[in-house]
């Protein structure tokens, strides 16, 4: 608590005149904390921050639609409309109303990203809330990190170039999409259903989109086959006249006779390391559904392969928390957020993760 509440002092202290800003705590009630305005009273609201105090439980939907009511009240076409979520604690029995609520917050272009820190939150639950607004989410395992994680949040925000980019998409008979991650400019799995919200892109970056299609056999009897039809679209609040769409076609020829040309090297590495993420992906899903020995064994095959990427920290994790799930038929909190966010870093961009 005292490192959020100095990151959240140091936020104000490096707001601009045109941004909002306001701070919403919850726990077993939600209470806005400072309103949203424009009219920064530093010393005044400072103080209010360092009363903060923990207590109570962690009702997130409470706090969650008190904070879409500060954003919705000041909306602005003209902003990024963000919603921060912090929690070191799971919500009991509110999931569904807030994913309805993020599904609400999305329709109204507002993104809602989420923090959680230690071992106690529910990521599933998180990811999913993010997923649907187009935002992400991130692990804390130690406090020091909430500062540079915010503070890399709201310099995100502060560069935006396009907003609210979103696919929309007919299905396709010959092609069904089976995953889709976004590797930049924030990591993150996608929904497969249309519109697909990619979020937004800063100054100077890239989006770059990792799609998986499953062809079915019949289509070898054509010359080629539509993969995605469709259309990008995005919100650039500095033109003078709304951004037209971007037709998205993806098409690929039908050959029984391929090249020996390999595929682009930028997808290849990225396929490299998403590997691992699926892996731990799997694991889990294995573990969900009691098939221990195997999530075991798919953990301790992770390990090999990290530390064929050079991660022996992240592989020493995954053989520990391999054992852990043999003898116990569980995860443990900690090594289960440790792989998953552990593989997700080797995705960022210019970023090898831990070693």
């Amino acid at each position: 608590m005292d490192m959020v509440k100095a990151t959240a002092i140091q936020i104000l202290r490096r707001l601009r005149p045109q941004d909002i800003f306001s701070i919403v705590t919850f726990s077993d009630r939600a209470e806005v904390l400072i309103p949203a305005s424009q009219d920064v009273n530093l010393s005044k609201l400072e103080a209010r921050i360092q009363m903060l105090q923990t207590s109570g439980g962690t009702e997130i939907f409470q706090g969650l639609e008190m904070a879409y009511g500060q954003v919705r009240g000041n909306l602005n076409r003209k902003c990024i409309n963000q919603i921060i979520l912090i929690t070191d604690g799971r919500t009991y029995g509110d999931e569904e109303k807030c994913l309805r609520l993020a599904k609400t917050a999305a329709e109204e272009r507002i993104g809602i990203s989420g923090l959680g820190i230690g071992y106690g939150w529910n990521d599933t639950f998180m990811d999913e809330i993010a997923r649907r607004t187009g935002g992400n989410s991130s692990y804390v395992s130690d406090p020091k990190d909430i500062q540079r994680l915010l503070l890399e949040k709201l310099n995100h925000l502060w560069q935006v170039f396009a907003e609210d980019v979103t696919l929309e998409f007919k299905k396709s008979n010959a092609a069904e999409l089976r995953y889709a991650f976004r590797l930049s400019p924030e990591v993150g799995l996608l929904p497969l259903e249309s519109p697909i919200r990619l979020g937004a892109i800063p100054r100077g970056s890239t989006l770059s989109v990792l799609m998986e299609f499953i062809i079915p056999g019949e289509a070898s009897k054509t010359e080629g086959i539509t993969l995605l039809d469709g259309q990008l679209n995005a919100s650039i609040s500095s033109l003078v006249t709304p951004m037209a769409p971007l037709p998205v076609l993806l098409t690929r020829s039908v050959t029984t006779n391929p090249g020996e040309t390999p595929p682009p090297e930028e997808i290849v590495q990225a396929l490299s390391k998403l590997t691992l993420y699926r892996m731990q992906e799997q694991a889990r899903l294995d573990a969900d559904v009691g098939n221990y020995d195997k999530a075991s064994e798919r953990l301790k095959n992770l390990a090999h392969h990290l530390v064929a990427q050079g991660q022996p920290g992240l592989a020493h994790t995954a053989l520990l928390e391999s054992e852990h799930v043999r003898l116990r038929q569980e995860y443990s909190r900690e090594g289960d957020k440790q792989i998953k966010y552990g593989t997700r870093a080797l995705l960022l961009p210019g970023s090898e993760g831990k070693k």
